[in-house]
């Protein structure tokens, strides 16, 4: 209990009063409380707020309750916020499949014991399959995304890179395939799914070129021939080097079923090149298959 002014005078007990620094009425503004003798505390007020420097709160009470006090850094208030480590928490992990973005995705939701609860979606893009099973998230690189291309046609960027295209050249015969532009580490392989006598190509976007090196095996003379473009070469005459041509007859090209080329972008204007071609009734000379288009 405090000391009792009751009995004394003013000029021996003001020091020990509490007021504002400028010893004027208190308004909407911040003022240091100070006692009688000039002395700053560590309290300001005004007619709509309090503010302490330091605050020590002795022994607080003890709370089952799930809210804290908190401090907003740009304001400086006081206030309160739930704390969810109070509540209990649960995750439930949906079932299904999703592959190479085909089916739903599968959602894993969070939820308090307060009834608040959130979702994550877990979706596949190229090459990826996820499974859900007795709330088990399975990932795995199993299945991969496909591309049949059987009609002159471009492949999406953002949906078919990274994918193997499937190249009916039967059907496509004397048709061109366009790869999106280049990025670096943008991947594409091709398998010649059916072969043909009449040529069809494979071409860079504007300004992106091939170089790298292709294989042409023949199935009838036992013989074989290389192509090979070097990057500086290349990247120094790019309309020279931007289309790839195949034709499973042709002594120059190969291609027939069987016939495989892997793409890998160097950066964003190189496509490196590497696969082998396998002609039929071909005896591999002067391979050109990196050509002009």
């Amino acid at each position: 209990m405090g000391t009792t002014l009751s009995g004394t005078q003013i000029k021996n007990s003001y020091v020990g009063i509490l007021k504002a620094t400028d010893n004027a009425a208190i308004g909407s503004s911040l003022k240091t409380v100070t006692d009688g003798a000039g002395n700053d505390t560590a309290l300001s007020i005004s007619s709509s707020q309090v503010k302490v420097t330091n605050l020590l709160i002795d022994s607080p009470a003890s709370s089952s309750g799930d809210e804290v006090l908190v401090r907003d850094a740009s304001t400086g208030l006081i206030g309160k916020r739930r704390f969810p480590g109070f509540r209990s928490v649960t995750t439930t992990v949906g079932s299904g499949t999703t592959t190479n973005g085909g089916g739903s995705a599968i959602n894993v939701t969070i939820a308090d014991s307060g009834g608040n609860s959130g979702n994550a979606g877990f979706q596949t893009g190229q090459n990826l399959t996820i499974r859900s099973t007795g709330g088990v998230l399975t990932f795995k690189s199993d299945t991969r995304d496909v591309t049949k291309v059987t009609a002159t046609s471009t492949l999406n960027a953002s949906s078919e890179s990274g994918t193997t295209v499937m190249l009916d050249c039967a059907t496509l015969a004397g048709g061109t395939l366009t790869l999106p532009t280049a990025s670096e580490g943008r991947f594409v392989r091709i398998l010649v799914d059916v072969g043909s006598n009449t040529a069809c190509h494979i071409n860079a976007a504007t300004g992106d070129y091939f170089y790298g090196s292709v294989m042409h095996i023949s199935t009838t003379a036992d013989k074989s021939a290389a192509q090979i473009v070097t990057r500086s070469s290349a990247a120094a005459a790019p309309t020279n080097f931007n289309q790839l041509t195949i034709q499973q007859n042709n002594n120059n090209f190969g291609g027939a079923e069987g016939s495989y080329l892997d793409l890998t972008c160097y950066d964003g204007a190189a496509w490196h090149v590497t696969g082998y071609l396998v002609g039929n009734a071909t005896n591999p000379t002067g391979v050109i298959v990196i050509n002009p288009q």
